[in-house]
């Protein structure tokens, strides 16, 4: 499931177009109705539907976390003109 621009897909079903709701059952809590439910026998079974359900993703939403995960893991160098302009916003 992939809740983008407060729409909810299923990422396991990319071709159902119909508009999914979220709903709460008094006892269990949230749950998405007429989300896929599927049956997996193995490790192999989970991995392949998470695969299948990252290629079913949003375009911008896949480029916005590869860019988090970018900015995170690398070192940020800034120019001594960029550190002076950033310490002046920060006074």
């Amino acid at each position: 499931m992939e809740i983008y621009c407060e729409h909810v897909r299923d990422l396991l079903n990319p071709k159902n177009k119909n508009k999914l709701r979220v709903r709460e059952h008094p006892l269990l809590g949230p749950y998405v109705e007429d989300l896929s439910k599927l049956v997996v026998t193995s490790y192999a079974d989970i991995n392949n539907l998470i695969d299948d359900g990252n290629k079913a993703r949003s375009p911008r939403h896949v480029y916005l976390q590869r860019l988090n995960q970018l900015v995170n893991s690398q070192p940020l160098h800034l120019t001594d003109e960029v550190s002076t302009r950033l310490s002046n916003v920060v006074r």
